[in-house]
């Protein structure tokens, strides 16, 4: 008798599971096959401490539709992906510039899909 008690607790519990499974899955992977891109330029800067690294890299993914922005002390140069429905290159100008540091662009217009961004091992989906 109290087997048929459990068995549709037992049933429920397992609806539930795959339905939860099934739609992180699908959460997952919907990037990839979405056609948004991230834009890549790269500006020349006077930023070239760690302090500096920190602040301009900090306030640029501040900004909405920023994914990454990394500063390469090295060569001063801040390397910056972003989706171009939100956000321009120049507006990402001016913000390194309001932060006190020269920018100059060397380099535009690169995409990469946003599985790429998200998901670095699967290269190709990439459009570098």
């Amino acid at each position: 008798m109290k087997i048929k008690k459990v068995i549709p607790s037992l049933f429920l519990m397992l609806f539930f599971t795959v339905l939860v499974t099934s739609a992180n899955y699908a959460q997952k992977h919907s990037d990839c096959s979405s056609d948004a891109t991230f834009k890549i330029v790269k500006f020349k800067t006077s930023a070239s401490t760690d302090s500096n690294k920190k602040t301009v890299e900090s306030e640029l993914q501040a900004v909405a539709g920023v994914e990454k922005a990394d500063l390469y002390l090295k060569d001063n140069i801040i390397s910056i992906s972003y989706k171009s429905e939100l956000v321009t290159s120049a507006a990402l100008m001016k913000v390194i510039i309001d932060k006190g540091f020269t920018a100059e662009m060397v380099q535009s217009n690169k995409t990469k899909s946003s599985c790429c961004s998200k998901d670095n091992s699967k290269k190709s989906c990439c459009k570098e």
